[in-house]
């Protein structure tokens, strides 16, 4: 069942570096249940960049021991995307509600 969204926060890994955006939507998109169903991070001509982005980030997104640790208000309509570098991925993730 997709699910209406109006603000998308995407990280983009790299090595030694991230990207940080935070888009609001001017018009609710619905999005695709399963990941694999989508193409796009959302419609053409409908993401607008927040002021709170932070672009390109000289750190790295994870630290050496290899632990992340985001912070963010998605709010109920929210969606959190975080592309990481080809060949990795997430061991585990933990998310609180509140």
């Amino acid at each position: 069942m997709p699910t209406p969204i109006n603000k998308i926060i995407h990280y983009k890994n790299a090595e030694s570096t991230y990207l940080h955006n935070i888009f609001d939507i001017k018009d609710e998109f619905m999005l695709p249940y399963a990941a694999n169903d989508f193409q796009e991070l959302a419609p053409k001509g409908g993401l607008i960049k927040s002021n709170n982005s932070r672009g390109f980030c000289n750190q790295p997104l994870f630290n050496k021991a290899g632990f992340c640790n985001i912070i963010e208000k998605l709010g109920e309509k929210g969606a959190l995307y975080i592309k990481l570098q080809s060949g990795k991925m997430l061991s585990k993730i933990h998310y609180s509600v509140g």
